[in-house]
């Protein structure tokens, strides 16, 4: 899960058609915890925060997303390279699946469930 870290470590962004700032992602490791935050925005102004964490449960790995339902919604992941993982949680609402798939200077995000999804593009900016 190192090669995995360094990949997905630093700050993303997606930009709307209008060249506005629609959604940033920061990753990075703090007290030896692999973290993340994701931010929406509109308009360029700051509209929804979520906390993001990949973390060893027993042998499982989880990605675990906290501030945007009451309790922390946790999604397992299914399989993961240095390149990619997916992620399921079927009693959540949406999405169901949480995949990414990584490259040097890009991230495609793919979340999706019950015949809906979203795509992010985002680009790497440090």
């Amino acid at each position: 899960m190192t090669q995995l870290k360094e990949n997905l470590s630093g700050t993303w962004e997606v930009y709307d058609n209008n060249g506005n700032l629609f959604f940033r992602e920061k990753w990075y490791t703090q007290d030896e915890k692999f973290l993340g935050e994701g931010q929406r925005f509109k308009n360029d102004e700051l509209v929804f925060t979520e906390h993001i964490e990949l973390k060893k449960m027993g042998k499982e790995l989880f990605y675990v997303v906290e501030d945007v339902n009451p309790d922390p919604t946790s999604f397992k992941v299914l399989s993961y390279s240095s390149q990619e993982f997916l992620a399921e949680n079927e009693n959540n609402s949406f999405p169901k699946y949480i995949h990414y798939i990584i490259a040097p200077d890009s991230i495609h995000a793919i979340v999706y469930g019950n015949g809906d999804t979203m795509r992010f593009n985002m680009h790497r900016v440090n």
